[in-house]
């Protein structure tokens, strides 16, 4: 015979079970790939759109700067911003240089943007192939 279990937190919210009977201790939901060849200076490249009442959690990056990338190295920053196309940093999630022909990957993250962000990137040298993963989550509430 089984007893019924239920874990709550200090205002009575019970922690998740996935449909397959898995305790839910790390990330919510699945990461989603995304993309991108920064390939042109100084250009803001859009991986993931705001969406209302979510918030973006990313949680791996992959980068990797291909052989026309020059001597002085290629500045990668990956950032929110207000809108789509602009280079202006909100909130910069990394920034970094990366060496011609070299790659970076940076798993198990887990950053939160805030709400009502783009998440972009851009470079100052060509070409830099970008993945971020992410998945979203609702707004956490204050009160």
């Amino acid at each position: 015979m089984s007893t019924p279990v239920r874990i709550v937190n200090q205002d009575g919210r019970s922690v998740r079970v996935t449909e397959f009977g898995q305790l839910v201790v790390s990330s919510v939901d699945y990461s989603v790939p995304v993309n991108q060849k920064l390939d042109t200076i100084n250009t803001a490249f859009n991986f993931v759109a705001p969406v209302a009442g979510q918030q973006i959690v990313v949680t791996d990056i992959i980068l990797t700067a291909n052989k026309n990338v020059g001597a002085s190295d290629a500045t990668v920053e990956i950032y929110t911003a207000t809108a789509i196309d602009t280079t202006t940093v909100d909130a910069s999630i990394l920034q970094l240089e990366m060496k011609k022909n070299t790659s970076l990957s940076l798993t198990s993250l887990n950053m939160i943007t805030d709400d009502g962000v783009w998440l972009n990137a851009k470079t100052d040298d060509n070409d830099v192939f970008a993945t971020i993963m992410y998945y979203r989550v609702p707004i956490k509430d204050n009160d």
